[in-house]
């Protein structure tokens, strides 16, 4: 559906030069998909996460990566990247913390259901999610 929105009048600072300025209030489109369409699109993308129990494998995951981050930030584990597959990051995770990273894989693995960690593997995601984009 489409419609129309006002929008006020607001300051903005400049891009360029980092002066204020005034933006005049205007009408802008509004678009608002129909129930319908938001269903079907929901149904071609996975919905891994939908379910409370991986809800709960990906807590337990977070929670265990930013432990590790917490206590051991130093041997973190570089050149992580999104197209890693979840062998190579756990193999990386594996070198950088030494057993360490095997006391966290045998509590992920003792708090996360074997059928879910079947489907997706949280801990690497974490990991990869953690340690992936470079430190500033």
């Amino acid at each position: 559906m489409l419609s129309s929105v006002w929008r006020e009048a607001r300051t903005v600072r400049s891009i360029t030069n980092r002066r204020r300025m005034m933006v005049d209030g205007r009408y802008l489109p509004r678009f608002r998909p129909a129930q319908a369409m938001r269903e079907r699109l929901a149904l071609r993308t996975p919905q891994v996460f939908r379910s409370p129990r991986h809800q709960e494998a990906w807590r337990v995951a977070e929670t265990l990566i930013g432990d590790l981050d917490l206590y051991h930030r130093n041997t973190a584990p570089t050149g992580l990247n999104g197209e890693m597959d979840d062998v190579t990051t756990r193999a990386a995770c594996r070198e950088a913390f030494g057993s360490v990273w095997d006391q966290v894989t045998v509590s992920f693995e003792k708090d996360a259901p074997a059928d879910i960690r079947a489907e997706f593997d949280h801990l690497a995601w974490a990991a990869r999610r953690r340690w992936g984009l470079p430190r500033a």
